[in-house]
Formats: structure tokens, C-alpha cells, sequence
């Protein structure tokens, strides 16, 4: 077979086509390639295996300081603690704020310096309370309370924040307007952590203020349950309540608070699969990412498909049941957490790829039992992995009960 000489008529496995190959191509070709371009393009390492993304995301950021930081905790192994701390470093030095009218705002990433995710922030910073309420160390609450005081400067009167802000909008009168509205974004997606995380700073530091935020925002939401502002599905909604639901619980014993977490707990055993895990599932599709092709897409093509988001749903259930279970002493709710380990632990992948090993993937077909993608979500393919949202969250979620067992 004559030899080719162009890539187009090679087969694809025989081309080892890394970026650092194509950058050649490129120059070869007199094209250089701009930064942007660099972004778009960069599909795989020089090694040509993976993909690991440039930018530095906050949240991300402090999830795995919090997995490690946790781990150290129960197992003793200081090194852990050390690695943790070296991202503290980064979540509380230069991806937060201090002094200005913006003081305390953290920044969502390093490709997008000032952007605001409230439910980011938050678990970025929620590593931190639970190093303060349960291991003992309080050195981030000051910090916390400030990035607190930043969402809510710009927080509606219903304890509902629109979904993210950007500094170059945020003027003082800006600032205002979005305080004086009536209502936020009535959404879980981005509002429900960022009200826990206003929970526990509350009781970390004894500021009322947090607390009436949240219980504002939290019971909004719950009149409006199920109908809330979807993001991915309503699956997703429901995952994330779990967690403020049960805090707030815990900080108010009301019981029409307890009330509300049972019932988002019991109408998420309407989803489960018989393999344990919790099928997405959006009434009517209205999702604002339901079935769509123009960037992300929730994962669900009809509702009944055996798919489990570990991205957006499910990764979040083994903290909120931990905490539903301190929150009110029942042990269904230990059961529940107990299962979504379970789960956990038949989804995790095991490969000879180390960047894959012990990681979970962007989702899970829970009838093929196999990894799962759908083709319309930009960005995400069956075995991309987000360290923060999915392999700490799962982490921490898991180590959580052995966390407060051993401050008892």
C-alpha cells in the first residue's frame, strides 16, 4: 500500500495525534495558535492519554482540600494535611477577594477571574466549616463569614441569589438593586449549597444573620417544590436539597423543617434503580438543559432511562444522607447513606490509567452497568472526571459519618 502523505487518509489509531503533534502540523503549515485557539484545541496531553484542563477552578479547588484534609483527619497520615493545605492556600489567597466594595468575593476559576457562582463558593468553602464544627480547626471561619457577607450583599429578599454575578457589572448601585429585589433564582441547583454553607457558618460563628438568610431562602424554594427553576433535571433538584434541608433541621428543630426534608427524601425513592442509584428524571423536560444541543445537556433522553448523574445528582447524596441521619436520628436515612456508598463503590473505576483509577465518570447506564455520556453535552464524555463535584464530594460524603462519630 502506497505510503500517504496526508493525516486525513491515515486510520485514526495508527496517527497519534496529541496536541503538541497538531501544533506542529500547524507551524508546518505557517499557522501559529493563539491562546484561544490552545483552549479549543487541546483535546489531549503531549503523552497523548488525557486531557487535564489549564485552568484552576476554586471550588474544585477546595473539595479536594477537603477530601484530602478529612482523610488525614481519620487516618492520621500528615502528608495528607499538608496537600490539603496547599490548595487552602489557593482558595483563600489569590481566588478570594479582600478589601473594596467586593471584599470576600472568591473567584470562580482562573480562565474566569471575576465570575461568582454562589453554589461554587460555597463548596469551595464548606471543606472549611466542616474542619471547624467537626475536627476542631477554625482558622477559615473568619474568611468564610466574609465571603457569607459578600452573598448576601447581593442576595434578593426571599434568601435567593440569581444565578451569578460578574465584577464588572457589580457597582455599589448594582449591588443594591439586586438586594432590593423580591425574588432570587428559585433554583437548588444554585442556590441550595450556598444556603448550607450559610447554615453552618451561622453556627460556626454564631451570626444569626446566616441562618435567617437561609431559612428565607430554603422555604421559598419548598413552596414552589417541585416547580423550581431546573437546571439539569429534576433528579438534580432533589440531590441537592437534601444536604440545607437537613441542616437547617438541625439549626431550627422545626418541624415543619423536617417535614420538608422527608419529603424530597421520599420522592427520591420514586427514581431509584434496583443497582441502587437514582435515575434521572425531569416532569414536562423542563430543564433549562433538558434536551438540548447547544452545550451542556442533562444526560436523560426520556424519563425512565436507567442513567445516574454522578455530576450532578447522585455524588451529592452520600453527604446530604449523612447529615439527614445527625439532623433527625433516624436510621433510614443512615440506610439511604449506606446505599449510595454502596453505589459508589460498584461505579468506581478501576484501570490500569492512573488519571481513571478510583475516579467515577459523568455518568452510569445502572442497566448495562457501563459508563455513560450523552453525545449533545459539550464538554463532558463518558469518562471525564471532575475531582471536586464528583470524586471529593463522593469522598467526603463517604468519610463524613466516621467524621462525626469520632468528635462525639
Amino acid at each position: 500500500m502506497q505510503k500517504s502523505k496526508c493525516f486525513e487518509e491515515i486510520p485514526s489509531y495508527t496517527q497519534h495525534l496529541t496536541f503538541d503533534a497538531a501544533e506542529r502540523i500547524f507551524k508546518r503549515n505557517g499557522q501559529n495558535l493563539d491562546f484561544q485557539m490552545k483552549q479549543t484545541l487541546k483535546m489531549t496531553d503531549s503523552d497523548g492519554k488525557y486531557t487535564v484542563l489549564d485552568g484552576v477552578r476554586t471550588d474544585c479547588t477546595g473539595e479536594s482540600a477537603g477530601a484530602f484534609k478529612m482523610y488525614a483527619y481519620l487516618s492520621g497520615e500528615k502528608e495528607y494535611a499538608a496537600l490539603a493545605g496547599k490548595m487552602e492556600k489557593i482558595v483563600y489567597g489569590p481566588m478570594f477577594i479582600r478589601g473594596g466594595r467586593l471584599d470576600g468575593m472568591v473567584r470562580w476559576c482562573t480562565n474566569s477571574w471575576n465570575v461568582c457562582y454562589q453554589d461554587d463558593v460555597a463548596r469551595a468553602l464548606l471543606p472549611g466549616l466542616y474542619d471547624a464544627l467537626y475536627m476542631g480547626n477554625c482558622s477559615h471561619v473568619e474568611d468564610i463569614c466574609r465571603a457569607m457577607d459578600f452573598l448576601i450583599r447581593t442576595t434578593a429578599k426571599d434568601g435567593l441569589r440569581i444565578f451569578r454575578t460578574d465584577n464588572y457589572d457589580l457597582t455599589e448601585m448594582e449591588m443594591d438593586r439586586l438586594r432590593q429585589e423580591e425574588h432570587g433564582l428559585p433554583s437548588a441547583h444554585y442556590n441550595a449549597y450556598y444556603h448550607a454553607a450559610l447554615l453552618l457558618a451561622g453556627r460556626a460563628s454564631g451570626k444569626r444573620q446566616y441562618t435567617e438568610v437561609a431559612q428565607k431562602g430554603l422555604e421559598r424554594m419548598m413552596e414552589l417544590y417541585p416547580e423550581t427553576a431546573r437546571e439539569q433535571s429534576e433528579t438534580e433538584e432533589m440531590c441537592r436539597l437534601i444536604l440545607p434541608l437537613a441542616v437547617l433541621y438541625q439549626s431550627t428543630g422545626e418541624e415543619k423543617h423536617r417535614q420538608m426534608l422527608y419529603r424530597v427524601a421520599e420522592d427520591l425513592q420514586k427514581v431509584r434503580h434496583p443497582f441502587g442509584g437514582y435515575r434521572e428524571w425531569d416532569t414536562g423536560y423542563r430543564a433549562a438543559f433538558s434536551r438540548e444541543s447547544r452545550e451542556e445537556c442533562s444526560v436523560l433522553t426520556e424519563n425512565g432511562d436507567p442513567v445516574a448523574d454522578l455530576l450532578y445528582s447522585s455524588n451529592w447524596l452520600p453527604m446530604g444522607f449523612a447529615f439527614a441521619y445527625e439532623a433527625t436520628g433516624d436510621r433510614w436515612f443512615h440506610e439511604l447513606w449506606k446505599d449510595s456508598v454502596i453505589f459508589c463503590l460498584k461505579t468506581q473505576m478501576f484501570s490500569d490509567r492512573t488519571h481513571l483509577d478510583g475516579a467515577w465518570c459523568r455518568a452510569f447506564d445502572m442497566d448495562l452497568k457501563e459508563a455513560y455520556a450523552a453525545p449533545h453535552d459539550v464538554g463532558w464524555a463518558a469518562y471525564a472526571c471532575e475531582t471536586g463535584w464528583t470524586v471529593s464530594e463522593i469522598l467526603m460524603g463517604m468519610m463524613m459519618p466516621d467524621i462525626l462519630k469520632k468528635r462525639k
